[in-house]
């Protein structure tokens, strides 16, 4: 197999999912989890995240791994303000403090990595939502 690849042992395992068992494969094969709740769009929110943070840690610690060593990601859409959800703000839209705080709300529950998905239909938009994101969310997260 080449070319051969540059992280030692081998890259690292990310195990997709949100059931039971993608849990526990991820914690006793895995070196990251990356769940995906039942609506792909949105992420999960932290109070559901963080109970199968709970299992996650268990299921590791039973197969005699080191819970911190597991990697952690979530992918969040970056909405725009004007898009209601049920009457709430969804997460990760608003204003760059409502954004930022989001994100220090997944990291406090032991969120390692956030993939924002900032893509729109319009590149244009796309691309004006990347340098917003630089700007006003990267430079102060």
């Amino acid at each position: 197999f080449l070319p051969k690849p540059v992280q030692k042992p081998h890259p690292p395992i990310w195990v997709g999912g949100q059931s039971r068992r993608a849990i526990r494969r991820a914690a006793e094969l895995g070196n990251g989890w990356h769940p995906v709740g039942a609506i792909p769009a949105a992420p999960l929110e932290p109070e559901d995240l963080a109970q199968d943070l709970v299992h996650l840690r268990r299921y590791a610690e039973n197969a005699g791994r080191d819970p911190a060593e597991l990697d952690v990601a979530i992918k969040a859409p970056l909405y725009d303000p004007q898009m209601p959800s049920a009457g709430s703000r969804r997460r990760f839209s608003g204003d760059p403090e409502q954004i930022l705080q989001d994100v220090q709300t997944y990291g406090d529950i032991g969120v390692t990595h956030i993939i924002f998905d900032i893509r729109s239909t319009d590149l244009n938009q796309t691309t004006e939502r990347m340098a917003w994101f630089a700007e006003e969310i990267q430079a102060h997260a």
